[in-house]
């Protein structure tokens, strides 16, 4: 009888443990879209240094800076990831999502290029890495590493105007 309490222990710690990790995963999330409000906010105050050749009026610099803000929250979780001893994996499935929904949303005539296609997939690629109980540390540090350059690549080709996108 004296195993059966342990027992219910562990299952209690594991649950315990299970709604911790998606309260984290939901204030990740949380903060993730907070973030990336803020930086929207920031980039739409600011000059858009990011995308010097745009023309004014045009809906691109907005999509520009947040493709931005999606290439500098992956590289953070990536040196997150990277660096720590507890890497933050719920994070880092957060800021994938925020990734792939923002590069969904971008405009048509952007979807379907090669610069799109290869973000698309860096993220899905990192997706995958995640997956799982105890996803492997490395390998999701260079895939978080492999989709920022990515999309950092379809940022820059955005930002040096629609002609040079095609």
């Amino acid at each position: 009888m004296q195993g059966m309490p342990h027992h219910r222990s562990k299952v209690a710690t594991a649950q315990e443990d299970l709604r911790r990790v998606l309260l984290l995963a939901g204030a990740a999330a949380m903060l993730a879209l907070g973030m990336m409000a803020a930086a929207q906010a920031q980039t739409s105050q600011t000059p858009p240094t990011l995308a010097p050749a745009q023309q004014p009026g045009s809906a691109e610099p907005e999509v520009v800076g947040r493709l931005r803000t999606v290439e500098q929250a992956l590289q953070q979780t990536r040196s997150e990831v990277s660096g720590g001893q507890q890497p933050n994996f719920p994070q880092a499935r957060s800021t994938v999502e925020a990734g792939l929904r923002t590069i969904r949303e971008l405009p048509q005539q952007v979807q379907g290029q090669q610069d799109w296609r290869e973000a698309r997939q860096k993220l899905e690629q990192v997706q995958q890495s995640l997956q799982g109980e105890r996803p492997d540390q490395q390998q999701v540090a260079n895939a978080l590493g492999d989709a920022a350059t990515a999309i950092g690549a379809l940022a820059t080709r955005m930002g040096s105007g629609s002609g040079a996108s095609r």
